[in-house]
């Protein structure tokens, strides 16, 4: 069963009126659901959103998830609504808007959809143990791998708006910099102290001071490239939100850009990993665990034209 299935339950969350023929919008509106939301929430969550089986407890959870499937699956119909196709190919219709009125109307949905899915993605992290599956899934916005374990401690290091889409992004990388940098520098057992001894005075000025922002960093150093690409079953495809020369919205970084603060990103984690051993080398009988490391713990080549990791 779909989750919207008329007009009425459409216009609420969209702009449209209420002749619009729900029809040509379904298929839309599954196929955002099962690409974008099901993997968000998983399958349980959104089936008994279907069902109707979460109370008015749940209900911001239940909006949210509508808005976004809503507006995303409009954000798939809009190329469709202003063509024809016919037996003779594909032609304009009549009194179709103009291409910068349509565009506006996808930046529109656009980031109307982006602020549900975050609201979505805040609400379950909220009530995380209403939705044991979702915290069990790939989706969970708590990383408790990681010295950084939400958005909102990343927040504090470096700025991504709190999105905790950017954040679950950044999750790869943030695993390569503690293989790479964290425990060889810090060794296996006293990374592993540092994660799990959450009350010790000592260990909470290193991990706020130093280790966090290393990890915050180097994630962003390493993850930068891979958010510009999408590799899934279609194959390798790179980042682009403009459908017209006129839309008005933010457009894909230059490569310049992007290199100058992955750049700036590596100098500034190679500086916290330095800081970080020269305190743990003055002050180390307040750290038991901590070795002297045979290595620098993998410092990054910062030569962005490279982009490589440099064990010494």
């Amino acid at each position: 069963m779909p989750l919207l299935t008329n007009t009425d339950e459409l216009v609420p969350l969209l702009p449209v009126d209420v002749a619009f023929t729900f029809d040509l919008i379904k298929d839309h509106l599954e196929t955002a659901a099962e690409d974008v939301i099901i993997p968000l929430i998983t399958q349980e969550v959104y089936d008994k959103i279907v069902a109707g089986d979460y109370d008015e407890h749940h209900e911001r959870l239940v909006m949210n998830v509508k808005r976004a499937v809503a507006n995303l699956g409009y954000l798939n119909y809009a190329p469709w609504a202003t063509v024809r196709i016919e037996d003779g190919g594909v032609s304009e219709k009549e009194n179709a808007a103009r291409i910068d009125t349509l565009d506006n109307i996808r930046l529109w949905c656009m980031t109307t959809a982006g602020r549900a899915i975050e609201k979505i993605l805040e609400y379950l992290e909220l009530y995380e143990d209403d939705f044991p599956n979702w915290k069990d899934s790939s989706s969970y916005t708590v990383y408790s791998e990681l010295p950084i374990r939400t958005a909102v401690q990343f927040q504090k290091y470096v700025n991504i708006k709190g999105s905790r889409q950017t954040f679950l992004a950044l999750g790869p990388a943030m695993r390569r910099v503690v293989s790479f940098h964290l425990k060889p520098a810090l060794g296996s057992a006293f990374y592993e102290e540092i994660l799990s001894n959450v009350t010790s005075t000592s260990i909470k000025r290193l991990n706020e001071d130093y280790v966090r922002p290393i990890l915050a960093h180097y994630g962003i150093f390493y993850g930068l490239d891979e958010m510009a690409l999408t590799l899934d079953d279609r194959g390798i495809l790179q980042f682009n939100n403009t459908s017209s020369g006129k839309m008005q919205t933010y457009l894909a970084a230059q490569q310049q850009a992007v290199d100058t603060l992955k750049s700036n990103m590596g100098k500034l984690g190679e500086t916290y990993l330095g800081m970080m051993l020269s305190f743990l080398a003055a002050n180390a009988s307040d750290y038991p665990l901590y070795q002297l490391p045979s290595t620098a713990g993998g410092a990054v080549d910062n030569n962005h034209s490279q982009s490589v990791i440099a064990l010494f």
